[in-house]
């Protein structure tokens, strides 16, 4: 028996007759009444069963895709709606394992591994993603961080300017896969968070057919920036009647992922164009009334504590550090230690005002950055055994430093292919943790992350640098609790020198202490250890009493 099924289009500005064509009709237009409040409605009856349709403007017969499709064919340009037992449904998925497995519960607690599921995998789909699921949980990763997953342009892209944002990439799979990908992390005790684009769309997003100036700025956002302009920018100041459209509409992509999909945070991409800081500030509410320990971060370069609470509008702000590093690596006579402890600590040098580790997303590489491997390839001409020594160095000081590590896929175990345009194929080549380097430069993160998880210290928001010697170039810092926890990082910067019963003195705490990486106990005086240090060596100590 049919059911009353409704159709609507926010579209208050609109003066022309919108009707509703579809399969349902033959393609015969359907005439939708405008209401007060500025929704055009109809009401048409439905066996259970799957539709195509859209909505057409007369005069100009533009037909338009309904912006809150939760699936789009891009071929034949329709919104596709599914009927079961007279109501309208996503999809048909049962969680299994949602709520299974408790998650970690707080967001200090994360190591986020960035995923762009076109590349992940060969078939570069949801499905494929999760059979590689049980490595990312053996490696110790409790945080994926999804590249958009919206529908954007055909083909393979990285999804920066979405089309239809409540429709998955259908590239990636269905919205039942996705939903399966989220229930599987889930179970496995891993967050999932995706990175959204809320400062433009795509000129073919439905919405600027509509009424762009609704929605839209009709001029360019900050014209004294023509460049970092990727597609028509989404209004925030715009209001008309008591509604704020772009505010209302974003809103609801966030509503529906979080309720939809089940999703643990977002990135927000391009708040420096947003430049609004109180519809972040909303969205960041919104999402905490609906999940908690929801974890809000921002892309904002250069990084700067005034995103971040708790007078900024989210709860972190992404904070790339892979230039720093390389800048060191080619200074082969000298400690720049300034410079190294600003990376290591970005409170250090007191120009910026971040409170928690949560505050700061750390990374040598991700999706817009050149992985470090061919930094040291291109720039100091570094490979082979040299490489992979500065890529082990930089994964002790990532694990340790001050923030929420972030691991870009891959480079645990030194994926190689260059970064090129966001439509070139470079899919991860799983068959290098079969070669002894990368299998060695895997290990170590197996270890480092294991060890930062249970490791109360480096979850903590204390960092002291206790050590550095210039001439040397060795640092030394320390990370702890008020319970006592104390773990011990030394740096031996230097490419040449190898140092045998090296003094660190200002040591915080005598006694035993466990070289975590290579496993033996020390035995420490007041005085200090003396340890040996080879060249490029990063040491990791754990106080035992």
């Amino acid at each position: 028996m049919p059911s009353s099924i409704e159709f609507k289009l926010f579209a208050p500005n609109v003066s022309k007759q919108i009707s509703l064509i579809g399969s349902f009709s033959a393609w015969n237009k359907v005439s939708m009444t405008k209401h007060d409040d500025g929704y055009f409605h109809v009401n048409v009856d439905l066996d259970d069963g799957e539709y195509e349709y859209k909505y057409r403007i007369e005069d100009g017969e533009q037909d338009i895709i309904d912006p809150y499709a939760t699936r789009v064919d891009i071929k034949r340009q329709v919104s596709l709606i599914r009927i079961q037992n007279g109501k309208r449904i996503v999809d048909t998925y049962e969680w299994k394992y949602d709520d299974s497995k408790e998650l970690p519960v707080e967001n200090r607690d994360l190591v986020i591994y960035e995923v762009f599921v076109a590349d992940f995998t060969e078939e570069g789909t949801f499905q494929s993603a999760i059979n590689k699921l049980d490595y990312l949980s053996t490696l110790g990763i409790n945080c994926i961080q999804l590249m958009p997953v919206f529908e954007a342009d055909e083909g393979h892209d990285w999804g920066y300017v979405t089309r239809h944002f409540f429709s998955v990439q259908s590239s990636y799979g269905r919205s039942e896969d996705l939903k399966q990908f989220v229930d599987e992390c889930h179970q496995r005790g891993m967050r999932v968070m995706i990175d959204c684009v809320f400062n433009h769309s795509h000129g073919e997003c439905p919405l600027t057919k509509i009424d762009r100036g609704f929605w839209y700025y009709t001029g360019l956002h900050h014209p004294d920036h023509p460049n970092e302009v990727w597609g028509p920018e989404f209004n925030y100041e715009h209001e008309e009647n008591g509604i704020k459209p772009a505010w209302l509409f974003i809103s609801d992509v966030i509503r529906f992922y979080i309720q939809e999909y089940h999703i643990d945070g977002i990135r927000f991409d391009a708040t420096k164009q947003i430049d609004n800081h109180d519809v972040l500030r909303h969205f960041d509410r919104l999402s905490k009334e609906l999940k908690q320990n929801f974890y809000t971060v921002a892309e904002y370069v250069p990084a700067t504590s005034k995103m971040c609470k708790p007078n900024g509008p989210l709860d972190g702000v992404w904070v790339g550090v892979g230039p720093n590093i390389v800048e060191q690596f080619s200074n082969v006579n000298q400690l720049e230690a300034e410079k190294m402890k600003s990376m290591i600590d970005p409170r250090y040098d007191g120009k910026e005002s971040y409170e928690k580790i949560t505050n700061c997303v750390t990374f040598w590489a991700c999706h817009d950055n050149y992985r470090l491997i061919h930094w040291l390839a291109d720039k100091l001409k570094y490979f082979d055994r040299q490489a992979f020594n500065r890529l082990k160095f930089a994964a002790v000081i990532l694990l340790t430093c001050w923030g929420v590590p972030m691991i870009f896929m891959g480079d645990e175990f030194g994926e190689s292919k260059k970064k090129e345009e966001t439509k070139t194929v470079l899919k991860l080549d799983w068959s290098l943790p079969n070669n002894r380097p990368n299998h060695s430069l895997l290990d170590l993160y197996c270890c480092l992350i294991g060890f930062r998880k249970s490791s109360n210290a480096l979850k903590s928001d204390n960092l002291s640098f206790f050590y550095e010697h210039i001439d040397n170039q060795i640092l030394a810092y320390v990370r702890w609790t008020n319970e006592g926890e104390r773990v011990v990082v030394v740096l031996n910067f230097s490419s040449i020198n190898c140092y045998r019963k090296y003094r660190i003195e200002h040591w915080p705490q005598a006694g035993k202490w466990l070289d975590l990486i290579d496993g033996f106990t020390i035995d420490v005086s007041e005085q200090g250890p003396e340890i040996d240090l080879n060249e490029l060596k990063a040491k990791v100590f754990v106080w035992k009493g």
